[in-house]
């Protein structure tokens, strides 16, 4: 399926002057991706470090959510199915480290979830 502008009841983005950054969107139909990357330095090594999650609804009404994170150990995630009510997603994950932004896009559509 084609995601339509009419479908995103919210989206942002930001890149950071060191190569990090940060994603969000979520859609009408309960869907919702978060996602931020950032450098940390490991045995003097610079390593990008992902955190994020993604969640959507199955076709028995609960949803889907799935919290992630890559760094140096490898790739781990975490799953939770919720009954039949929207899950309480967190608008950002804390890290680390935290940059100012150099390129800033926020689309906020007013539109209630179907």
């Amino acid at each position: 399926d084609v995601v339509k502008e009419k479908d995103v009841l919210e989206r942002f983005h930001h890149r950071f002057p060191d190569g990090s950054y940060e994603f969000r969107y979520e859609l009408t139909d309960g869907t919702a991706r978060y996602e931020r990357g950032y450098f940390l330095s490991f045995d003097k090594i610079k390593t990008l470090v992902v955190v994020g999650y993604y969640s959507y609804r199955q076709t028995d009404g609960r949803y889907i959510t799935v919290f992630y994170n890559a760094d140096q150990n490898g790739y781990r995630q975490n799953q939770s199915i919720t009954p039949q009510v929207y899950p309480n997603l967190p608008r950002s994950i804390e890290v680390p480290q935290v940059n100012e932004s150099v390129d800033y896009n926020t689309d906020r559509l007013n539109k209630g979830r179907q």
